[in-house]
């Protein structure tokens, strides 16, 4: 008998070849491939809770966008305040630098 998750392995390839499958997984890997360059370029006290928050919000767009009940007001509220707090960490780094 198989074990359960190793039952799933014949399909992977399969997978490969569905757009609703490789298209989020490419855009998921781009946005590794972001938050590394922005950790790698930036300072830590900006690039940590920008990328954190701002991983909230795409998340909550892209649930929009598929049409996933987000939570209403209060889900907007919440990326709106995600969004001036992203704006304040910003205008704090630009102001510090000479």
């Amino acid at each position: 008998k198989m074990k359960p998750k190793a039952r799933y392995i014949p399909h992977y390839p399969l997978l490969s070849i569905f757009l609703q499958y490789i298209l989020p997984f490419v855009l998921n890997q781009c946005g590794s491939l972001v938050y590394y360059l922005t950790l790698a370029s930036t300072d830590l006290t900006l690039a940590v809770p920008l990328c954190n928050s701002l991983a909230l919000v795409f998340t909550l767009v892209t649930g929009k966008i598929v049409g996933e009940n987000i939570g209403g007001a209060r889900a907007v509220l919440g990326m709106l305040l995600t969004a001036l707090g992203i704006a304040l960490c910003i205008a704090g780094c630009l102001h510090d630098k000479p």
